[in-house]
């Protein structure tokens, strides 16, 4: 992970997204910036130095609306026709771990009720994917090691997306759109 300190002396794509993440600093109080607390979930795939693809991928929305899907998702969780304390869609697929013996019909019957509490929330879902072994060949050998990884890109675009439609990141508790 790059520190935030070294972020500054980046180029300007890095530069935005240092900016991006000044907004959430709570010491930043100036009355000048818009400031907002906010929860993400994310997973990446790909970032091994061999993956042809780097994926990350996930859920983001002000802090206070998590509490309600965490709670729907951890009863779908504990059914009587799942009781299943975590879920890992790799597990899950795989049928490995609290899914061993698992029939395909159970398992996607298992997604589709966490999708549907995933639906039935304030919750802006993303994604950002990139070409990593292009991003390897033609980006790394010229940039600073610490941005070698094509996970440093792909959260670069998600900064971009953030600005192109900061509305869908940031909701009131009285929205009631998409």
């Amino acid at each position: 992970m790059i520190p935030i300190s070294e972020i500054a002396g980046l180029d300007d794509r890095a530069k935005d997204l240092y900016d991006f993440l000044a907004l959430l600093d709570p010491t930043n109080l100036d009355g000048n910036r818009p400031m907002a607390v906010i929860a993400a979930y994310m997973d990446e795939s790909g970032v091994h130095a061999k993956a042809p693809v780097c994926v990350v991928a996930g859920y983001v929305a002000a802090a206070d609306k998590w509490v309600s899907l965490v709670d729907s998702w951890q009863k779908v969780l504990h059914l009587p026709e799942f009781n299943v304390t975590v879920f890992h869609a790799t597990e899950c697929w795989a049928q490995d771990k609290e899914f061993s013996g698992w029939c395909l019909e159970k398992r996607q019957s298992l997604v589709r009720e966490l999708s549907s509490v995933v639906l039935n929330h304030r919750v802006y879902g993303f994604a950002q994917a990139i070409d990593a072994k292009a991003y390897r060949r033609l980006f790394a050998p010229v940039c600073d090691k610490k941005i070698q990884n094509p996970y440093f890109l792909c959260l670069l675009n998600l900064n971009y997306a953030h600005k192109e439609r900061p509305e869908r990141w940031f909701r009131s508790a009285d929205d009631d759109g998409v």
